[in-house]
């Protein structure tokens, strides 16, 4: 297991720190091995370089989107094994490891501070490091509270735009696309877009 972190040293400048090794899990933890980290344009440049004052002093370290295998679970836990691969999305740094916690699995002892989810066997994990970014499309979809037969036009089909475009398919809107990349067009309508326009 790496035991290395990354933190923005100073401005415009990456580094490694070191984590230690990982104390065993408490009874309602689990320790997970990071196999995928995901780092966008967004969150991890704008903390690196302190862009709109985001990011705060230095050394920071920033980060959220973290899949990996789970290592080891305290005896109180129910809800995950040994083994199984999960997505971790608390803003914690990109780290070798993690401790979560996660209840024993009864609603009443759940931490709903953070997100810690099984992933299936069948998806390709490596993508799944930026669930975290297409939760973003999918929060502001819900905000608007779109509705069934409501009509819902997205420009921009990055991974968030993307994501507010199935978000708001699945909540029952008619989905019209609009990008100037004929590819993300072609993914939107494979994923459920009923109209898409290349601006």
């Amino acid at each position: 297991m790496h035991n290395i972190g990354i933190e923005f040293t100073e401005l415009g400048k990456m580094g490694f720190y070191d984590l230690g090794q990982p104390p065993a899990p408490g009874p309602s933890q689990i320790l997970i091995r990071t196999h995928y980290s995901g780092i966008t344009n967004g969150t991890e440049r704008h903390a690196l370089m302190a862009d709109y004052g985001y990011g705060g002093g230095y050394p920071g370290r920033h980060g959220y989107q973290h899949v990996g295998v789970v290592e080891a679970v305290g005896k109180k836990v129910k809800a995950f094994s040994e083994g199984d691969m999960v997505f971790f999305g608390h803003y914690v740094g990109h780290r070798g490891w993690n401790i979560v916690e996660v209840g024993a699995g009864d609603a009443a002892f759940l931490n709903p501070f953070h997100l810690c989810l099984k992933l299936p066997q069948d998806v390709e994990q490596e993508f799944c490091a930026l669930l975290g970014v297409t939760g973003v499309g999918m929060r502001h979809i819900r905000r608007l509270d779109v509705k069934p037969a409501q009509k819902i036009c997205v420009f921009g089909l990055g991974p968030i735009g993307q994501s507010a475009a199935q978000s708001s398919r699945a909540f029952g809107a008619y989905v019209t696309v609009a990008d100037l990349n004929q590819r993300r067009l072609d993914v939107a309508k494979e994923l459920g877009a009923h109209r898409a326009i290349n601006v």
